[in-house]
């Protein structure tokens, strides 16, 4: 059976990992370790997006709205805007794209900062995230000292991923999480003729990539690792998975 394969690269693989396959026309599952808790990395990105959405819905704030891109809000990691002239404005829905498809920390924090930490963790609850938690901003080494870090489960990526999935009015969301352009996990091994609403995330030993492909049915999918010995293994352990899950649903 297709999941026995899932079995045996997990046996394999020298580190931590988490799998949850759903079909949500069918309700089938596969599912390994789901409610195991990860550092999130950037798959905390997702229900900031969630919020903001939610925000921007209850006329809060316009995604079209400039933001100021200060000097002082230069942080290292993924992104672009690190790359670009200090003082640049762009909107919140310039952010919210910067955040997801090129995972910009920039973006990010900026956005945390206009929704507030309370505000993102309460939507998190609210929504049936259990094991999720937002603690500090991208690239804050003051708070992860402190041990202050972002967590996540492959169970609450499957809830935000269905919540945003069910209702209409995320329908921006999913278009923007369809146009990811960090595609090097799930995608890579089932070529680019389908869409795939997802986020990625990494740290050192860490490797992320969770959301929904549009096949025959909208089937979910969620591979976390941790403690990876070599991160080129929890590369290919995704790849592999997303060729897997493709195969038997496409």
């Amino acid at each position: 059976m297709w999941y026995g394969k899932i079995d045996e690269l997990i046996n394999r693989l020298d580190g931590e990992a988490s799998v949850l396959v759903k079909n949500l026309s069918t309700n089938e599952v596969y599912k390994y370790d789901e409610n195991k808790i990860f550092p999130s990395a950037s798959m905390i990105k997702v229900p900031i997006l969630l919020e903001l959405i939610d925000r921007s819905c209850e006329r809060k704030i316009n995604l079209d709205d400039v933001v100021e891109l200060k000097k002082e809000d230069i942080v290292q990691g993924y992104g672009i805007i690190k790359s670009l002239s200090p003082g640049i404005n762009m909107t919140y829905r310039d952010c919210a794209l910067l955040m997801i498809i090129l995972s910009d920390n920039i973006a990010t924090n900026k956005l945390i900062e206009t929704l507030g930490m309370d505000s993102i963790n309460e939507k998190i609850r609210e929504i049936g995230m259990e094991n999720t938690i937002l603690q500090r901003k991208m690239m804050d080494a003051g708070a992860k000292k402190k041990g202050l870090d972002n967590f996540i489960s492959a169970a609450d990526l499957l809830t935000i991923f269905e919540y945003l999935y069910s209702h209409e009015k995320y329908n921006i969301a999913v278009d923007i999480l369809k146009k990811q352009l960090c595609n090097d996990l799930l995608p890579v091994l089932i070529g680019g003729n389908i869409e795939f609403a997802h986020k990625t995330g990494d740290l050192p030993g860490v490797r992320h990539d969770s959301g929904i492909m549009y096949l025959k049915s909208p089937i979910f999918v969620a591979v976390l690792t941790n403690n990876l010995k070599n991160d080129c293994d929890g590369i290919t352990f995704s790849n592999e998975i997303g060729k897997i899950v493709y195969d038997h649903y496409k």
